[in-house]
């Protein structure tokens, strides 16, 4: 005789359901509300996304962005700027863990964003782009809409199977 689970069966079937009907209320949310909450991360998503695929070029990046380790050269007065993960020639090991502290280094003091962040609401505005629908409106409500999809429902499904 086999005894059997008390915990319920998570199938994907049931999984996709669950999120096929949230991801309706979401756009659906999405598209109704003329309000938002937008916190400070949602915009340092899409200015960089924005200037990326429209390749516009007077973008004014946040610090977040732009910050990078200023070296000081041999003259008095004059500032480079490091270029973070240069080509790095290594040869023992020591020169490994020199190389490696100097890559931390440069890490802690670059730039705190990474582009991956922004990959989803780029590629929404490529798509636009190519496909001569980049209006007014859906640059402005594309990006609620993938959140609404690809952020909000998600967290719901987890939240429904977490209660």
């Amino acid at each position: 005789m086999t005894s059997k689970s008390s915990s319920p069966c998570i199938c994907f079937k049931t999984i996709l359901k669950i999120y096929i009907i949230v991801s309706l209320y979401r756009l659906l949310n999405a598209l109704i509300l003329q309000t938002q909450f937008d916190p400070d991360e949602y915009w340092q998503t899409l200015e960089p996304a924005y200037c990326l695929a429209f390749r516009n070029r007077n973008c004014a990046y946040t610090w977040e962005w732009t910050r990078r380790r200023i070296l000081s050269s041999s003259e008095e007065g004059t500032y480079t700027y490091a270029d973070i993960g240069a080509d790095i020639n290594i040869g023992t090991n020591i020169d490994i863990v020199r190389h490696s502290w100097e890559w931390i280094q440069n890490a802690l003091e670059g730039p705190v964003r990474s582009h991956v962040s922004i990959l989803p609401t780029y590629w929404l505005f490529r798509i636009l782009k190519y496909t001569k629908y980049d209006t007014t409106w859906m640059v402005a409500r594309g990006p609620v809409l993938v959140n609404a999809l690809l952020v909000a429902a998600p967290t719901d499904v987890a939240t429904y199977y977490i209660a």
